[in-house]
C-alpha cells in the first residue's frame, strides 16, 4: 500500500490531503527487445611466445675442389737445385730446411715438414709423402729410403721425366728415354706418318702404294693398262694387263705393247731389228748391179719375225 499526500495552498488557507493507495500485483514480464548491434572490436592482445626452433636444414654439396696448394711462405729454388719426381716447382720454406714439389693433379693444402735431406712431394689430391732429397734428375720414385734417389729420369722407360710417367709401348717400333722424353724407334720398313705417339709406327713404307717409300709418296693410280698398283721394298710397281709392260720409267702405266712393239718384242728392250736383202742384176756388157733393202722386223705375239 502506498500513501499518497496532496497539499493545496490558497491564499489564506491550506488543505493537507492524505490518501493511502493500494497497488495491485506486478503484471507478467514483456517480451525479449532486439538484439542489439555489435559492438567495436577490441584492442589487439599481447604478442604470444616464440615457438620452438625447427630442426636442422639438410647439408648442401660440397663446394668444388680447390686450386694445386703450395707452400704460402715458399720461396723458388734455383733450377737444378732439387728435383721434382711428380713434376711442378720445388721451394724452399721460410725455415730453408723442408722442400715441397706441387706437381701431382689435384694436390691441396701445405706440404708436412719433413726431416733434413728429404723433400714433400704432392702425391695426389690433398696427399703429400716425405721422400729423399734427390738432385738432377735423379729421384725417389719407390718411396725406398734404403735404396736412395734410385730411378734416373733422363732414361728410366716406367719414370720418363718424372716418377711413374712411362713410355708407352709402340707397334711397329721400340720405345726409348733420352733426357727426360719419350721417343721411338721404328723398325726397318715402318714410319709414323700421322705424328701420333698412340699409335706407333703405323705405316709400313715398304708396302704400302700410299706411302711407297716414305710418308706421302703415292703410286700413280689410273693410268693406262694398269690392273694394280704394288708397293714392294719402298718402290712402286704395277700390274699390268695381258700383252702391256711399263718398260720407261715415266708414270703413264703400263705404255708398252710387247705384242706387238718391235723395239720390245716379247719384253722392254728385245728390238726385232730389221730384215736386210740384197737384188742383184746384169747392167751393161760386163757389169753387175745390185741394190740391197732393208725393212724393220715384225713382231706377232710377241714374237720377232726374220
Amino acid at each position: 500500500m502506498y500513501r499518497l499526500w496532496v497539499e493545496s495552498f490558497g491564499t489564506r488557507t491550506s488543505t493537507k490531503i492524505s490518501l493511502d493507495v493500494t497497488l495491485g500485483a506486478a503484471g507478467p514480464q514483456g517480451p525479449a527487445g532486439p538484439e542489439g548491434a555489435t559492438g567495436a572490436t577490441g584492442p589487439a592482445g599481447p604478442q604470444g611466445a616464440t615457438g620452438a626452433a625447427g630442426p636442422a636444414g639438410v647439408q648442401g654439396p660440397a663446394g668444388p675442389a680447390g686450386a694445386n696448394g703450395q707452400s704460402v711462405t715458399a720461396t723458388p729454388l734455383a733450377q737444378g737445385d732439387v728435383s721434382c719426381p711428380y713434376g711442378g716447382s720445388a721451394f724452399v720454406s721460410a725455415s730453408g730446411t723442408s722442400y715441397a714439389c706441387n706437381g701431382a693433379p689435384g694436390a691441396t693444402g701445405l706440404p708436412p715438414t719433413c726431416a733434413a735431406g728429404e723433400i714433400a712431394v704432392s702425391t695426389g689430391a690433398g696427399q703429400w709423402a716425405c721422400r729423399i732429397f734427390c738432385q738432377g734428375a735423379r729421384a725417389d720414385c719407390d718411396g725406398d729410403a734404403a735404396n736412395g734417389c734410385e730411378t734416373n729420369t733422363n732414361s728410366d722407360l716406367a719414370s720418363c721425366g718424372s716418377c711413374g710417367a712411362a713410355c708407352p709401348a709402340w707397334q711397329n717400333g721400340t720405345a726409348a728415354c733420352q733426357a727426360g722424353d719419350c721417343v721411338r724407334a721404328c723398325k726397318p720398313g715402318f714410319t709414323d706418318c700421322d705424328g701420333t705417339l698412340a699409335d706407333g709406327c703405323e705405316v709400313e713404307t715398304s708396302a704400302d702404294p700410299a706411302n711407297c717409300g716414305s710418308c706421302g709418296h703415292a703410286c700413280p693410280v689410273g693410268v693406262q693398262h694398269v690392273l694394280a698398283v704394288t708397293c714392294r721394298a719402298g718402290t712402286c710397281g704395277l700390274s699390268c694387263e695381258s700383252g702391256f709392260t711399263d718398260c720407261n720409267p715415266d708414270v703413264d702405266g703400263c705404255e708398252t705393247n710387247t705384242g706387238s712393239d718391235i723395239y720390245n718384242c716379247g719384253s722392254c728392250g728385245n728390238n726385232c731389228g730389221i730384215a736386210c736383202h740384197t737384188d742383184c742384176w746384169t747392167c751393161g756388157w760386163f757389169d753387175t748391179c745390185c741394190q740391197q733393202t732393208c725393212t724393220p722386223r715384225g713382231c706377232i705375239q710377241g714374237v720377232c719375225q726374220q
